[in-house]
């Protein structure tokens, strides 16, 4: 009994530390430009776009809270951009974030799709994981100073 039981542990230990496995497969990437968002290859000049929503609270390696013999880490794919277009056609697009502050690299960008009323300022805060109420001032002091 004993030996099952630290076999079972053992196997749980291998599922903390590597993540789950995709269930398919990833083609192109998700560009960010002041002008222009590329997808798989796929070019959205901004003035196209009415609005951009991101969500983007999953990265590779985040513990998920899975029980039992199944990874407990992410694989970071179940992030999302959601495109709508002054046509009244929306796009949504998945994408893997590797690291936890990658949307920090694209920020001057986001701020561009803010400045020019693509992006609401509490998507743009939720974007960039500003959550107290002095980083949201001084994040909205920031942006006032950029405009």
């Amino acid at each position: 009994m004993l030996l099952l039981a630290f076999i079972g542990l053992a196997l749980k230990s291998i599922g903390l530390v590597k993540p789950e496995n995709l269930s398919g497969e990833f083609t192109g990437f998700l560009e960010f430009y002041k002008s222009h968002i590329v997808v798989d290859q796929e070019k959205f000049h901004i003035d196209e776009i009415k609005s951009i929503e991101i969500t983007n609270n999953d990265y590779y390696g985040k513990p998920n809270g899975a029980t039992g013999f199944a990874s407990s880490l992410s694989n970071g794919i179940n992030n999302q951009i959601l495109l709508r277009f002054n046509s009244g056609i929306s796009k949504s697009y998945n994408f893997e974030l590797y690291n936890e502050s990658d949307m920090e690299k694209v920020e001057e960008e986001l701020f561009s799709y803010y400045s020019q009323g693509k992006i609401d300022f509490f998507e743009l805060v939720k974007i960039l994981k500003i959550k107290s109420k002095t980083e949201i001032e001084d994040f909205r002091n920031k942006l006032a100073l950029l405009k």
